[in-house]
């Protein structure tokens, strides 16, 4: 459905957002905030897995990989003197590259989709310098091209 006719699907992706956002800013009664930052990288992300293969003037070619970023922020909360809470809101940009190019005609199909990521990650830091990390992943597109 489109979300500019405002439908139930549009309604609850907002409501996811509001969601993340309310986890995200939230304070729990823990010891406090601890650490807070920007979390700013590169994807070098490509399609995998069975379904994975684009069909183009017959050939069946596999995906290519492709470079896009990844940015957000992280809030760290100490709950123990070992453990701690760590919820993060990034904008991930994902994708693939196929290429189909013969005999002098060059065909290239990219799809690039966004999404709204957020891990909610528990921390152990008992050992000296060395941190463990475990959670749940939340991931809900927001968008993206076709070419």
């Amino acid at each position: 459905m489109n979300p500019d006719t405002g439908g139930i699907p549009f309604i609850m992706n907002i409501s996811k957002i509001f969601l993340l956002t309310l986890i995200f800013f939230s304070r729990p009664s823990a010891q406090g905030i601890t650490e807070k930052g920007v979390i700013v990288g590169i994807n070098y992300a490509t399609y995998t897995g069975p379904d994975s293969k684009f069909e183009m003037n017959g050939n069946n070619n596999a995906p290519q990989r492709i470079l896009r970023y990844v940015f957000g922020g992280f809030i760290k909360y100490k709950l123990t003197e070992s453990w701690g809470f760590q919820p993060e809101l990034q904008f991930s940009m994902k994708g693939a590259h196929y290429d189909n190019s013969t005999q002098g005609l060059k065909e290239i199909v990219e799809f690039r989709p966004n999404y709204l990521d957020a891990p909610l990650l528990f921390v152990y830091s008992g050992v000296e310098k060395t941190k463990f990390y475990a959670g749940l992943y939340y991931g809900m597109l927001c968008g993206g091209k076709y070419y």
